[in-house]
C-alpha cells in the first residue's frame, strides 16, 4: 500500500516513479518512447558515430516545458573550447529542419554586435538511440534566467551593484535583439525567462568541485511492473535539474556568476520573412494586446506578429529585469484578457500618440486605440467612454513600496511605478531619478499601440537609458 502511495502514473510500457511528487518538475516518463526523449543516465558518454566518447553526462540542467528535449551538464573530453559544456538532446521526432538554434549557427557573423549575447550552438551532432536519431546541440553553460526575483537568490553584498549590473543587462538584451532583427530573425518567446547570466571560469574547476557547486545529482527510480516489455525505451531512472538559485548564492565563493547574459528559448523563433499566424503558447503577459485580441494582418495593415510583436516584449522585459519586478500579476491563476488588456491601459494611458490636448478636441479621452473596441467587447465592461475605470473592475498594482490608488490617470501609470523603491524580498533595489524617466521612456517608444510606431531595437540601442552613469 505505501508503494501505490509513492508510485507516479504508468506508462504504456508498464514503468513507473517511485517516490514520485509532482511538483519536483520532472520531464513525463511517458514520453521517453519511439520517436521521444532519450534516455540519458549519469556517467553516460553522448557524441556522433565517429565520436561516441565524446561528452561525458554529469548532471541534468533542465528540460523543455513544451516536452522536446532534456539539457544536460557534460564534460568534453576534446575540449576544443570548453571543458563544460550544456548538452541538449531533441527528441527523436522533432524536425531538424525547424530547429532555429542551427539557422542560427549558419549564419555567417556571429561576431556582429550584439551576437556576443545570442547563445549560439558550439558543436552539433546526431546521437543514435533506442528512441531513435536525437538532434543533439552543445551549448556554453549558462547560469540563473533574469526573471524578477534573480537578485534576491543573488549575494546582498551586491546589492550596490544592482543599478549599474541591471542596466548593463538591459542594454545587451537589446543588443542581441538587434542582432536577431538585423539577420531577419524574430524570437517569438522573448521574455526574462529566456535570458540567462553567463558563467565564467568553470573550466578551472575539478569535476568534483563542479559538482559541489551545481549541488550533487538527485534520482528517481523508474521501476516496471512484472509483465513489462521494451524497457530499453525508457531510463532507469530520471534525474532532477540542478537548481539554479544556487550560482548566485555561490557557495564556493569563487564569482563564477557574470554580468553578462545570453538569450536562449528559439523553440518559437521564426524568419521574419515566414512569420507564423499567431504566437500560441508563448507567455502571454509578454504578448502585445494586438495578439491578445486576435487581430490578423487582414484587420490592420501590418503584420502583428514578426517584429512589432518582439519589441512589445522587449520594452516589458526590460521593465521586469531592471526593476526586479514582474507588474502584470493576474488576480486568476489562468491568464486573464480583460484584466491584462486593463492593467496595460493603466500603464500606458490612452495611445501614446496623441496629445491630452488631442485627445480632448477629438472627443477620444479613452486611453485605448479605437480599433481595439471592435475587437475588444468586453472592453466596455471596463472602462466607461472618457477611458475611466467602471466599478467593480479590480486591478492590484502593488509594487512592495505600497498600493498605487491613482489608476485614472490619463497618462498611465508606468513612471509612478518606475520611481519607487522595488522591494525584491526583503531588500530594496532603488531606481535612480535618471533611470525611471528615461526607461519609462523608452518602455513607451518600444510599446505603442500602434504596432507600426514602435521604434526598432536598433534604435533602442542607443537609448539615453542606456547612456547614463
Amino acid at each position: 500500500m505505501i508503494e501505490d502511495l509513492e508510485r507516479g502514473p504508468t506508462t504504456p510500457f508498464e514503468t513507473y516513479l517511485f517516490g514520485y511528487e509532482p511538483e519536483y518538475g520532472l520531464e513525463p516518463l511517458s514520453e521517453y518512447r519511439p520517436g521521444g526523449y532519450h534516455p540519458t543516465h549519469l556517467g553516460d558518454n553522448l557524441g556522433p558515430r565517429d565520436d561516441l566518447t565524446r561528452y561525458t553526462v554529469l548532471h541534468k540542467l533542465g528540460h523543455s516545458h513544451t516536452k522536446t528535449y532534456t539539457i544536460w551538464l557534460c564534460r568534453d573530453n576534446r575540449p576544443a573550447q570548453s571543458k563544460y559544456v550544456a548538452v541538449k538532446i531533441m527528441k527523436a521526432e522533432v524536425d531538424r529542419e525547424k530547429l532555429m538554434e542551427l539557422h542560427l549557427d549558419a549564419l555567417d557573423d556571429h561576431t556582429a554586435p550584439g551576437g556576443q549575447y545570442i547563445a549560439f550552438p558550439l558543436n552539433k551532432f546526431v546521437l543514435e538511440g533506442s528512441n531513435g536519431a536525437h538532434q543533439c546541440m552543445v551549448f556554453e553553460v549558462l547560469g540563473h534566467c533574469t526573471d524578477p526575483g534573480m537578485w534576491l537568490e543573488w549575494d546582498q553584498a551586491r546589492d550596490s551593484e544592482a543599478p549599474r549590473v541591471l542596466r548593463k543587462m538591459c542594454h545587451q538584451v537589446t543588443q542581441a535583439m538587434a542582432f536577431l532583427h538585423n539577420n531577419g530573425i524574430c524570437h517569438g518567446n522573448f521574455r526574462p525567462a529566456n535570458i540567462r547570466v553567463k558563467l565564467r571560469d568553470l573550466d578551472n574547476l575539478s569535476e568534483a568541485e563542479i559538482l559541489q557547486l551545481f549541488g550533487q545529482p538527485k534520482t528517481v527510480a523508474v521501476r516496471h511492473l512484472p509483465t513489462a516489455t521494451n524497457l530499453e525505451h525508457q531510463p532507469k531512472y530520471l534525474v532532477h535539474a540542478y537548481n539554479s538559485g544556487c550560482l548566485l548564492t555561490d557557495p564556493m565563493d569563487a564569482g563564477h556568476v557574470s554580468d553578462e547574459i545570453a538569450v536562449t528559448g528559439f523553440g518559437r523563433a521564426f524568419l521574419a520573412a515566414s512569420p507564423p499566424r499567431s504566437l500560441e503558447g508563448g507567455d502571454g503577459r509578454f504578448q502585445p494586446p494586438e495578439l491578445v485580441l486576435g487581430l490578423t494582418s487582414n484587420d490592420w495593415p501590418a503584420n502583428f506578429v514578426g517584429y512589432a510583436s518582439d519589441l512589445w516584449a522587449l520594452g516589458w522585459t526590460l521593465v521586469c529585469i531592471r526593476a526586479q519586478r514582474q507588474f502584470f500579476r493576474s488576480t486568476s491563476p489562468d491568464f486573464d484578457q480583460d484584466e491584462f488588456l486593463s492593467m496595460v491601459v493603466y500603464f500606458l494611458g490612452f495611445d501614446p500618440q496623441r496629445s491630452l490636448n488631442e485627445a480632448e478636441q477629438h472627443g477620444e479621452i479613452r486611453r485605448i486605440p479605437p480599433f481595439w473596441w471592435e475587437f475588444w467587447p468586453e472592453g466596455d465592461n471596463c472602462f466607461d467612454g472618457s477611458g475611466a475605470a467602471l466599478p467593480g473592475l479590480f486591478v492590484m498594482f502593488y509594487d512592495g513600496g505600497g498600493f498605487i490608488d491613482n489608476v485614472n490617470s490619463p497618462d498611465g501609470i508606468l513612471e509612478q511605478m518606475l520611481r519607487r523603491a522595488f522591494a525584491t524580498g526583503t531588500r530594496l533595489l532603488d531606481i535612480w531619478p535618471a533611470e525611471w524617466e528615461f526607461l519609462g521612456d523608452l518602455v513607451r517608444l518600444l510599446c505603442r499601440y500602434d504596432p507600426a510606431e514602435r521604434i526598432s531595437a536598433q534604435r533602442a540601442v542607443d537609448h539615453q537609458f542606456f547612456e547614463i552613469e
